[in-house]
């Protein structure tokens, strides 16, 4: 049964569970996906839909090409992408031949997970965090050969003597840190920015691709910049929630070299053979790790959260039924007022 129908029993979905009460234990909703928590038990309206088919679409480009090889559709998706995850690359390494590299390891990652991923996914926030992951290693790997920084000041000085850093001193103090922000922003949070700054959707289109109204899509996008001015002032970098806004607009995204298209997707068809370049082989295999561990983090800080919950509950009974003992019976036995009068 798919997700996006009405299912009148939540616990269905997971084959056979329909003997269960409803709503099911929390204990068991904390084991069952997101995306079924949220799809599950609502009638799919038009509307709600029609939202769906964008991330639908790009699924099925993704599926084509795991599952078939089809490097059109895999062509597809890179060309919708590829100018924000290159921006966004950019702006965390700061040096364009790096960011080409580190651009190329996210995609290289998408081609192996494209089978994996949901048919719900907001891929462009999903790309931009995988971005982020890559984009560490590979800041961690120039560190190590102590000329990171030097490259980093001499693409600074480039582009301020070629006047190409739209936006004046607000741009320049927020470049550096825009993606670590976005990265610290809870995944609906996330999603919302991504789909109205960086590709650009209405906000009407951001509630559909989030399957929520429009109403409601306006006010996550609100939070979501409140929540970067305050990171952004943490950071020394005091600008307002529209500035915020009005820079990602403008500067969020820029055309990505032209020969980057055909680099990746070479790069892609060699996936799963021993000829992808030994740079984006290394910066895939780092993001990987990081992206496991990531997940391995919160995967335990939920089991010590379950764990904690647990024995609490277990104290909170051992001590009502220690402390909540009835009072023992009087000693004295009971005696009739007729009777003692005899």
């Amino acid at each position: 049964m798919s997700l996006v129908h009405f299912v009148d029993n939540p616990l269905r979905a997971l084959g056979g569970c329909s003997d269960f009460p409803s709503p099911p234990p929390p204990l068991l909703l904390a084991l069952i996906p997101l995306d079924l928590i949220f799809f599950v038990g609502f009638p799919m309206t038009p509307y709600m839909n029609k939202c769906m088919s964008e991330a639908r679409r790009q699924w099925e480009l993704l599926q084509k090409y795991a599952q078939h090889g089809d490097q059109r559709a895999f062509a597809q998706v890179v060309s919708e992408h590829v100018d924000m995850v290159y921006s966004a690359c950019l702006r965390q390494v700061g040096d364009r031949h790096l960011a080409e590299e580190v651009t190329q390891a996210v995609f290289v990652i998408l081609a192996r997970k494209a089978g994996t991923l949901g048919d719900h996914i907001v891929l462009g926030a999903w790309l931009h965090k995988t971005a982020r992951y890559a984009a560490l290693n590979a800041i961690k790997i120039e560190r190590r050969r102590r000329i990171h920084e030097r490259k980093a000041a001499e693409m600074a000085m480039e582009l301020r003597n070629n006047g190409s850093w739209r936006g004046g001193p607000a741009w320049i103090g927020l470049e550096p840190v825009l993606d670590e922000g976005i990265a610290k922003l809870p995944e609906s949070d996330r999603a919302a920015i991504m789909l109205r700054f960086f590709e650009k959707r209405s906000v009407a289109d951001v509630g559909s691709a989030l399957g929520v109204s429009e109403d409601a899509a306006g006010m996550r996008i609100s939070r979501a910049l409140d929540k970067l001015r305050s990171f952004f002032t943490r950071r020394g970098v005091a600008v307002s929630s529209a500035l915020i806004a009005s820079l990602m607009l403008r500067n969020g995204v820029q055309a990505a070299p032209i020969a980057l298209h055909s680099a990746i997707a070479a790069e892609a068809a060699a996936v799963g053979s021993a000829s992808i370049g030994l740079n984006i082989g290394v910066m895939v295999k780092g993001a990987l790790r990081m992206m496991f561990w990531e997940k391995a983090r919160v995967a335990a800080a939920v089991l010590i959260t379950v764990m904690s919950a647990g024995g609490g509950g277990t104290y909170l009974f051992h001590y009502l039924l220690t402390h909540n003992t009835p009072p023992p019976p009087p000693n004295h036995a009971y005696v009739n007022p007729e009777e003692s009068s005899v």
